[in-house]
């Protein structure tokens, strides 16, 4: 079973393949997690290292 299938099928997240529900899904994700995760000692989560770095980035993969 594709992973896609799964997500559609097990999960009931009949969007999955499309963009816009995607970055929805990611986007309430990332605010939940810094919602409450405590961050300590200058701490970042993995959407602020996402940014720095594709701003350094000058090729595309």
């Amino acid at each position: 079973m594709k992973p896609s299938e799964f997500c559609k099928e097990k999960l009931g997240l009949h969007k999955i393949k499309q963009y816009a529900f995607l970055r929805q899904y990611w986007n309430d994700a990332d605010e939940q997690y810094r919602r409450n995760h405590h961050f300590q000692n200058h701490e970042r989560c993995l959407a602020e290292i996402l940014v720095d770095y594709s701003g350094n980035c000058t090729e595309q993969v």
